[in-house]
């Protein structure tokens, strides 16, 4: 078919617009150099690509939102303003009713039925071992003197009452003596031994000359 003189008057503009340097190997690097080009590739993606939906129902994705409603603070906050002036103390479970038997089991105001409630202080001194407590401040108890009755001029004085005080009196110095003796015995050192031999063995030879 022949051409027409329309195509023949466009093939001859496209051979006048070309230079002497649109060589065929030109043409075919520009050609390549457009498919390369990374501005074309751009924009021909941004024409054909499509808009990304998430898909909502995934198991991950359930369970981080399980997780954060778990962590969350607003709703941890939230439920405990509702539900604080809801709770109602049990008046009868076991353990109060225990506290409460004991607390009166313990009571020094049921005990006594007077007065306010005082806690025992406890004696250090009378579970002090006496040992330990210098001598000096060791008090001698002894029993209570039986008191005189008074007795007429005209009645005689019996016995037993002047008898019962000596006894009492004597005990007493027995004590003190033992406590003289204990004394002199832990004075006592071996230098003061010796010259009680010396002494001892000096008297027997005098005696028998």
């Amino acid at each position: 078919m022949p051409e027409t003189e329309e195509e023949k008057k466009k093939r001859w503009a496209q051979a006048a617009a070309r230079s002497a340097y649109m060589t065929p190997a030109m043409v075919h690097a520009l050609k390549m150099s457009k498919q390369q080009s990374r501005n074309k590739y751009t924009e021909q993606f941004n024409k054909t690509k499509a808009k990304f939906t998430p898909v909502a129902s995934t198991p991950e994705l359930d369970n981080a939102k399980r997780q954060s409603s778990l962590v969350s603070r607003t709703q941890y906050r939230s439920e405990f303003e509702k539900s604080k002036a809801k709770f109602t103390q049990i008046a009868d479970d076991p353990e109060t009713l225990r506290v409460s038997k004991v607390s009166k089991q313990i009571s020094n105001l049921s005990y006594t039925g007077k007065g306010a409630a005082k806690p025992r202080k406890r004696n250090p001194a009378s579970t002090r071992d006496r040992s330990s407590t210098p001598r000096e401040t060791i008090e001698i108890k002894t029993e209570e003197p039986v008191s005189t009755p008074v007795i007429p001029d005209s009645a005689p004085v019996p016995e037993n009452t002047t008898r019962d005080s000596d006894d009492q009196v004597s005990e007493v110095k027995e004590f003190e003596n033992y406590d003289d003796r204990s004394e002199d015995a832990e004075a006592e050192t071996p230098e003061t031994n010796q010259n009680n031999l010396e002494t001892q063995e000096n008297t027997a030879v005098e005696e028998n000359e």
